[in-house]
C-alpha cells in the first residue's frame, strides 16, 4: 500500500504552476476538473495570516470566583459571526458560566431558523452603543425593561470586556444597575444583580 502525505497547500509559486498543469491536463469529467481549478484558486496559500484573539486576564484567572453555572451577561453582546468574542473568554474561564448570547441556531419569532438569540432591548441598546449611534443615556422605561430581561435571563452578573466604545457601555450599565462596577482583570465587573430595583 502506498504512503499517503497530506499537503496542506502548496507554498512554492512553481509548484502552484505545476499544479494547474495537472488539472488542465486531468481527462475526467468537465465538472471535476472545473471544481479542481475552482479549488486550487480558492484554497490558502501557507502562511496563512493568523491573529490570536487576546482574553482578559479575569476569564482566565479571576471568573473562578463566579459560582458555578451562574449567568453573566457579557459586552460586546455576541452577534455571530461578527462579534464572537465573548464566547472565547467564555471557554478561558473553563466554562465557568453561562450566557444569554451566543453563535447558534435557534427560532425566530415565526418558529423558523435563524443564527443567534432573538433581538431583545437590551441586546438592541448594547449593540448601538458598541457602534457609537446612540449616547450611554438610558431612560426610566429603557432601565426597567433591562432590568426584566436581565431577571428573565436569570443573569447575576454583568461584564464589560474590551470592545468599541466601552466607556459608553460601562456608563449606561451603571445607569441600568445604579452603581459603578469594580474593575478587575481588564473588565468591568457587576457581580449580583439580582438585587437592582427598577
Amino acid at each position: 500500500m502506498p504512503v499517503v502525505t497530506p499537503r496542506a497547500a502548496v507554498t512554492v509559486p512553481e509548484r502552484f504552476g505545476a499544479l494547474l498543469r495537472a488539472i488542465d491536463g486531468f481527462d475526467g469529467q468537465p465538472t471535476t476538473k472545473a471544481g479542481l481549478q475552482l479549488m486550487a484558486l480558492l484554497f490558502p496559500r501557507q502562511p496563512y495570516p493568523v491573529t490570536r484573539a487576546s482574553t482578559p486576564r479575569f476569564f482566565a484567572s479571576r471568573a473562578g470566583r463566579m459560582p458555578a453555572g451562574a449567568v453573566a451577561l457579557v459586552a460586546p453582546f455576541v452577534v455571530p459571526p461578527f462579534s464572537v468574542d465573548p464566547m472565547g473568554w467564555q471557554a478561558a474561564s473553563g466554562m465557568r458560566f453561562r450566557m444569554p448570547e451566543g453563535y447558534f441556531i435557534g427560532p425566530d419569532r415565526s418558529g423558523q431558523p435563524k443564527f443567534g438569540a432573538r433581538p431583545t432591548t437590551t441586546s438592541s441598546l448594547m449593540l448601538q452603543i458598541e457602534a457609537g449611534s446612540r449616547p450611554p443615556g438610558v431612560s426610566a422605561g429603557e432601565r426597567s425593561e433591562v432590568l426584566g430581561q436581565l431577571s428573565r435571563w436569570r443573569v447575576t452578573a454583568v461584564i464589560v470586556g474590551p470592545m468599541r466604545n466601552r466607556a459608553a457601555m460601562v456608563r449606561f450599565f451603571e445607569g441600568v444597575l445604579g452603581r459603578q462596577p469594580e474593575t478587575v482583570g481588564q473588565v468591568s465587573l457587576w457581580s449580583d444583580v439580582r438585587g437592582a430595583a427598577p
